[in-house]
């Protein structure tokens, strides 16, 4: 099931949507089906979906799958492919077993979570959107913003292979991915982290947790490694240095299996690359504009978090706009407001993640181990550690107290291992600046 939009020139004059929408994959789709779901009449813009993008979100937190379900786009994945994945499994070289993290354990999310190919699932949500009755959906791309701050509506020129034209809505809707040109034209600036650069391949096979997403530990960085669809599974490293390949010490932490299958397609060239960063907008919402999705901020790949929270900016939004119905103002300063901190908590989380995961400093070293036994000692551990990594837990506070717990339980470790008072103190030190500025942020 394809989209098929209606011809720019087709569109009524001088009429006022309640939203024009620019862009139509995930994001675009969810917030389009939610508005329309309450009664509003929108435009979904999306010049031609990428058949294949570089390792974009394909493993969907609990969260994400409560979403589609919500919105009435889960029996659509399922019938392109998508598989359910119960959680987070955390594989070490130094574990008797897996760390299991289920879904299930934390109260008021959803059991399971789901994957899919990012493509497939953007197709299939775009479908049906565009036949959702409120929708008016146009195969046109997005050249520029104006009246950001007209007085009953903005305007956005839109163009296709027959000409151009503008449409005024009563907000606008970036839904248009990292490189947003509606948030440009906004003028709104960004802040950038580091890049990292990635790599996935697809193999078959089976995984030691099936239906569970896989951290491989042990190597120079993190692995990951989660089924996509009855037949494929998906892994992905972070490359060593700026034009370097798959470091062997992460390949070595993969089961046997696991591992000559990936190095079969390495030896094919098979595999895809891309480079990612963080990146953090200044504003959320100006004028009548909001940004949803990428647009409205990224963060390291580690935390597997981009489609979850680009759900939830849809439902966020939707919500924020009907309950405020007429008044755009307040509908946007709410959104804006209500998505702060857990992007702050997002964004902070990833950074330490990915910090605590793969740095190779003493503090890092005994941090990691300390975490794998914050997580073996107490299911509680678990539960508050998978809320907080699937978004469902955005509280700043929240991540703030389990990072502050786990280096207390890694200080605890160092000195019941007989570590020297000094050793145990360099750490201290370390960590505990570093939880300083987490609860800071």
């Amino acid at each position: 099931m394809r989209a098929t939009g209606r011809a720019l020139n087709g569109l009524p004059s001088n009429h006022i949507y309640d939203a024009v929408i620019v862009g139509g994959s995930v994001a675009g789709s969810a917030v389009a089906m939610a508005l329309a779901k309450r009664g509003m009449d929108v435009l979904l813009c999306e010049p031609g979906l990428a058949s294949h993008k570089l390792l974009a979100g394909e493993l969907l937190q609990a969260p994400a799958a409560k979403a589609l379900i919500d919105l009435g786009f889960m029996d659509a994945a399922w019938s392109a492919g998508a598989v359910a994945s119960c959680g987070i499994v955390v594989v070490a070289p130094d574990l008797k077993a897996p760390v299991v993290l289920p879904y299930a354990t934390v109260p008021g999310l959803h059991p399971s979570g789901v994957a899919i190919e990012h493509a497939t699932l953007a197709a299939v949500m775009l479908a049906r959107t565009s036949r959702r009755r409120g929708v008016t959906f146009v195969a046109a791309r997005a050249q520029a913003l104006q009246d950001l701050h007209g007085e009953q509506a903005a305007s956005v020129e839109l163009c296709d292979d027959a000409g151009s034209r503008r449409v005024q809505g009563r907000v606008i809707i970036a839904a248009d991915g990292k490189q947003s040109r509606m948030r440009q034209a906004a003028g709104i600036s960004i802040d950038k982290g580091p890049n990292v650069r990635m790599c996935g391949l697809k193999i078959a096979g089976t995984l030691p947790c099936e239906g569970f997403g896989h951290v491989f530990l042990g190597g120079r960085r993190p692995v990951l490694a989660y089924r996509i669809s009855g037949d494929e599974i998906h892994v992905v490293f972070e490359l060593a240095g700026d034009t370097g390949g798959v470091d062997p010490r992460d390949l070595d932490m993969l089961p046997l299996e696991v591992r000559r299958r990936v190095c079969d397609v390495i030896a094919r060239g098979e595999l895809s690359t891309a480079v990612i960063n963080a990146m953090t907008p200044h504003a959320r919402a100006k004028g009548r504009l909001a940004l949803i999705g990428d647009a409205g901020g990224t963060v390291h790949p580690i935390s597997a978090s981009g489609v979850s929270f680009a759900l939830t900016d849809a439902l966020c939004l939707a919500g924020a706009m009907t309950a405020h119905y007429g008044d755009h103002q307040c509908a946007l300063d709410v959104y804006a407001r209500e998505r702060e901190q857990p992007m702050r908590t997002r964004s902070v989380l990833g950074e330490a993640l990915a910090e605590t995961l793969a740095g190779e400093s003493e503090a890092m070293h005994a941090l990691r181990e300390g975490l794998l036994h914050y997580w073996i000692d107490d299911p509680a551990n678990r539960a508050a550690s998978i809320g907080l990594l699937s978004t469902h837990d955005g509280r700043p506070a929240a991540l703030a107290k389990e990072y502050g717990k786990v280096a207390l339980k890694t200080i605890g470790q160092l000195r019941g291992r007989g570590a020297s008072w000094s050793d145990t103190a360099r750490v201290g030190l370390a960590l505990g600046k570093k939880a300083l500025a987490i609860a800071r942020r």
